[in-house]
């Protein structure tokens, strides 16, 4: 009976895809496991990097941002997209040091194409994936992929402004404790016909 009260309410609460999103959906179901819709890349961040202020501020940034909490479950056949709960899934704060390899760059570059190649499980997984690259002492990349069901280029700008915020506010201990300044959910809906640009690369210091 539990059970069945948990599916009812997450049912209730789990809204359906927009038309754009029912495109991609269909789009994505014809092309089986392709990676046509991973978005993203890596972030380069020069400069010394506090690791566990990072992980820190990647955890505030899914806290923060119900997009990237997202997954994707059928009920009835029909999918509809539900905010899964924390903690986070441990590849968002996965750390690989490549400092001592021979060659950091090459090895680097391969995995994030490894990251933008591997497709998503549309089927109740995460739609976000991440990672930290060291390359150096200071040279970083923070990789940062999106299933565009929950991510355009425009909002991984966004995405990236505000961790790199983020980062700077627990630096200077002025953390804002917002739960969820961007609201993906009670947004879908709206259709936005113009935005402005998206933010320059962030910076870290």
């Amino acid at each position: 009976m539990g059970k069945d009260r948990q599916t009812s309410t997450a049912n209730s609460l789990s809204p359906g895809l927009s038309r754009a999103q029912r495109d991609i959906w269909f789009d994505q179901q014809r092309l089986a496991d392709a990676a046509t819709y991973n978005i993203g890349g890596y972030l380069s961040i020069a400069g010394r990097l506090d690791r566990q202020r990072f992980a820190l501020a990647v955890t505030l940034l899914t806290q923060q941002n119900d997009a990237l909490r997202l997954r994707l479950n059928l009920v009835e056949g029909v999918p509809r997209l539900i905010d899964a709960p924390l903690p986070l899934d441990q590849e968002l704060l996965a750390f690989t040091d490549l400092s001592n390899q021979p060659d950091p760059q090459r090895l680097a570059d391969q995995l994030c194409q490894d990251a933008l190649d591997r497709p998503f499980d549309l089927q109740g997984g995460p739609l976000f994936r991440a990672g930290l690259l060291k390359l150096s002492d200071s040279n970083y990349r923070w990789i940062n992929v999106y299933h565009h069901l929950i991510c355009d280029g425009w909002g991984t700008g966004l995405v990236l402004g505000r961790l790199a915020a983020i980062y700077r506010e627990l630096a200077a201990r002025q953390v804002e404790k917002r739960s969820n300044p961007w609201d993906f959910l009670a947004l879908k809906p709206a259709d936005t016909p113009q935005r402005p640009a998206p933010p320059p690369c962030p910076s870290f210091l």
